[in-house]
């Protein structure tokens, strides 16, 4: 199972579903604009965390989030000591050098002479099985039916990357899965030596028959008839609960569970006064000033620091980070709450059309030019380097890398996105130099005149390029300001000199 020295089992909690659309306006009557409102909250710049969280009086301390990089493990910007500590995945030992940047993990860990020293770190894949659609251009593929979707921060293990990826494949993902039913990518690994039948998908219950043992997970049709539960709550399985699901494929692509999990904490979960750091769904809105993620009930109030958004974004669905620390009721009280850029339910997919927030996918391959304390410059844009940024080095294939280990002149290909005109990196790759200078971004202003763009802040010279199929005066009749192109060519010091253009549809 997915626990980490649990204590106790078996807590319940009833479901409570209040509408999302009362909880900005309860929570003003409550609390005050001012306190629910969306200033940033930050966080510890300090990658090894020493500080401590207001209000603690355990010496406990539990994280749950995407790998950002080691020495020992490094999760959202937090280093944890591994010197001592089991290495699980699923429920079997394992070595620290298995653990990849992207993975999702939790740690339990506690807090020794301003160091968090971890007892365990757990890695447990969201979803397993053979590649049943690809959608390369929407950045989407199906993995048993069940649809992903690569965003820039995704990371691909080994070699293999979205557009190498071929029907039949069998992929291990680690990701969460937002609201609209999509599971978003935080990590990406092809196994095709693996057995094609054996499917691994995590999701909330749907659609529950007790008497046919049948429920569905997304559009999967999950046949639990012989599998064995282990559900830690009054009550079994249930609507709504978030399960992770091993089986079998049959013919009727019916998912012939051998293992139906329980993947919520319950409240007991925790210490008294442990700091728990939470990365997920929310599943339930509870009142005026909560929620429940993973199963955990998680109270905010005046004091309480929203980063990227506000109480308004909070609802079913919405995909948020939680700092904070347990009450002896078993309640987390949040500390700061932020919703997650890169993660997070940005695309309206009941009409399949992208909103304005896709103008944060930007992607540059080229030369480093300088290296700051917090950021990187190249094509002369500033790109801000955060705690959460993963960073890889596929040149050299250093594991315990860093933004220090980055030289100017080392090629880099990073994701950014867009933050009120800074660019905020959410992975940054060093790799080898033979490729060309490439930018995928937004139209910010441009001269069909003069011949020139501005793109995600980088100034561009087409004078000499080709467009794809198009002539040049038909690509500057469709060009306009939040188009996305695609560029290569070579960045001279000043300007970026496009060989080639391409409208990206």
């Amino acid at each position: 199972m997915t626990r980490i020295d649990r204590t106790h089992s078996g807590a319940s909690r009833a479901a409570r579903w209040p509408a999302r659309t009362t909880l900005a306006a309860a929570c003003a009557i409550a609390l005050g604009l001012a306190g629910c409102g969306g200033g940033s909250g930050g966080g510890d710049d300090d990658g090894s965390s020493t500080s401590t969280t207001s209000g603690s009086t355990s010496e406990s301390v539990f994280a749950r989030g995407p790998v950002t990089g080691f020495g020992s493990v490094i999760v959202n910007g937090r280093r944890f000591s591994t010197e001592d500590a089991a290495i699980l995945f699923g429920d079997e030992s394992d070595v620290e050098a298995r653990l990849r940047v992207g993975q999702i993990v939790e740690v339990k860990a506690r807090r020794e002479n301003g160091l968090l020293v971890a007892a365990s770190v757990r890695y447990d894949a969201s979803l397993k099985g053979p590649i049943t659609a690809l959608a390369l251009d929407n950045n989407r593929f199906e993995v048993a039916g069940q649809p992903v979707k690569v965003v820039g921060a995704t990371v691909f293990d080994d070699d293999n990357a979205l557009d190498t990826l071929a029907l039949g494949d069998v992929v291990e993902i680690s990701g969460q899965r937002t609201g609209a039913g999509f599971t978003v990518a935080s990590y990406v690994d092809v196994d095709n030596e693996s057995d094609a039948d054996a499917v691994t998908v995590t999701g909330d219950v749907r659609n529950l028959d007790t008497q046919l043992r049948r429920f569905t997970v997304g559009s999967l049709t999950i046949d639990y008839g012989n599998a064995e539960l282990e559900i830690d709550r009054d009550g079994g399985l249930a609507n709504r609960l978030l399960v992770k699901v091993e089986g079998r494929l049959d013919a009727n692509d019916v998912l012939l569970a051998d293992k139906v999990e329980d993947e919520s904490y319950d409240e007991d979960f925790f210490d008294d006064g442990a700091e728990v750091e939470l990365f997920g769904q929310i599943s339930e809105l509870t009142g005026t000033n909560g929620f429940v993620l993973r199963g955990v009930t998680i109270r905010f109030d005046a004091n309480t620091k929203f980063d990227d958004g506000s109480v308004a974004n909070l609802g079913v669905g919405a995909v948020v980070e939680v700092e904070g620390v347990v009450d002896d009721n078993g309640v987390l009280l949040a500390k700061e709450i932020s919703f997650d850029e890169d993660f997070g339910d940005r695309d309206d997919d009941s009409n399949d059309v992208e909103d304005d927030d896709r103008r944060e996918d930007i992607e540059f391959a080229g030369r480093v030019s300088s290296v700051a304390k917090d950021a990187i410059e190249l094509f002369g844009v500033t790109v801000r380097v955060e705690d959460r940024t993963r960073l890889l080095d596929e040149r050299d294939d250093r594991r315990t890398f860093s933004l220090a280990d980055i030289q100017p002149g080392d090629r880099v290909e990073l994701a950014a996105r867009n933050d009120d005109g800074t660019l905020f990196a959410s992975r940054v790759e060093r790799e080898d130099d033979e490729k060309r200078d490439e930018i995928e971004g937004f139209i910010d202003r441009f001269d069909g005149g003069l011949k020139t763009l501005v793109v995600s802040g980088v100034t561009i010279d087409a004078t000499a390029a080709s467009f794809d199929n198009l002539t040049e005066s038909d690509f500057f009749a469709l060009a306009k300001e939040g188009v996305r192109i695609e560029i290569e060519g070579r960045f001279n010091g000043s300007v970026f000199v496009a060989d080639e253009i391409e409208l990206d549809d």
